[in-house]
């Protein structure tokens, strides 16, 4: 993905050093994210760039149910982000297993990547499970669900 004012000059010169996938135009993704172009009515000479997040966050949740049928389990409706009465630090269940953390670290990079696409409401629950990424408890866990 090519940043700039003269994108089809850089992509040109790309593509005489490497063979592109399929060719080159505007994008409509970026890690997971849709991409679409935007124009303001107070500056329509020049259009923006967004990232919509509804499709990442969707694909998330289809992969938390993957996970968690093949545990015989479901996903819960919540009307917020964590329990007000949970406290990640006082949590005191079992450690994850090995084969359980991986899939923990990687539910908290998801995470963070939907708070840079606009989620700021799971932003300090995020930031509060992080600090548990070499020790996750099976409660952390839980309040990622």
């Amino acid at each position: 993905m090519a940043l700039s004012h003269h994108c089809i000059y850089i992509m040109k010169q790309l593509g005489t050093y490497y063979c592109l996938k399929d060719g080159y135009s505007k994008p409509t993704q970026y890690l997971g994210a849709t991409v679409k172009e935007c124009v303001f009515l107070n500056d329509s000479t020049r259009p923006k760039w967004a990232l919509l997040s509804e499709k990442y966050i969707k694909e998330a949740i289809r992969n938390i149910e993957t996970h968690l049928k093949q545990n015989v389990r479901t996903l819960k409706r919540a009307n917020q982000c964590m329990p007000t009465a949970y406290y990640p630090k006082l949590d005191i269940t079992p450690y994850l297993l090995d084969s359980e953390i991986q899939f923990f670290q990687s539910q908290i990079s998801m995470l963070r990547w939907m708070v840079e696409l606009s989620r700021l409401d799971i932003f300090i629950n995020v930031a509060l499970l992080s600090s548990y990424l070499t020790a996750p408890r099976q409660g952390h866990m839980e309040a990622i669900y």
